[in-house]
């Protein structure tokens, strides 16, 4: 274009709400892996607790230790998740003076 010489296609409203669009949809997709990760590790250290308990009757004692190490799996799983989500993140550009 001959009349506008600064003009940069990636600088368009259009382009820009489509990129915003799809940084708030990986960040909710990142938000729901990390609940699900959490809720799905104790669910299973309850459901194999409670199970463990029942057959050798020993009533709280598996449900709850293995609550607590379904808390710490889901904690060391949704660090894993961060750590690779924030690794495959792009390094954030400088923003120039004259940009709004």
């Amino acid at each position: 274009m001959e009349g506008a010489p600064d003009y940069n296609p990636s600088r368009s409203p259009k382009r820009r709400a489509r990129l915003l669009m799809r940084a708030n949809l990986r960040a909710l997709g990142l938000a729901g892996q990390v609940g699900l990760t959490m809720v799905l590790s104790i669910l299973a250290g309850l459901f194999l607790g409670q199970w463990l308990d029942g057959s050798l009757g020993t009533k709280p004692v598996f449900t709850l230790i293995l609550i607590f190490i379904g808390m710490i799996a889901g904690a060391w799983g949704v660090y894993r998740q961060l750590s690779w989500t924030l690794a495959e993140m792009p390094e954030p550009r400088p923003r120039n003076e004259g940009e709004a």
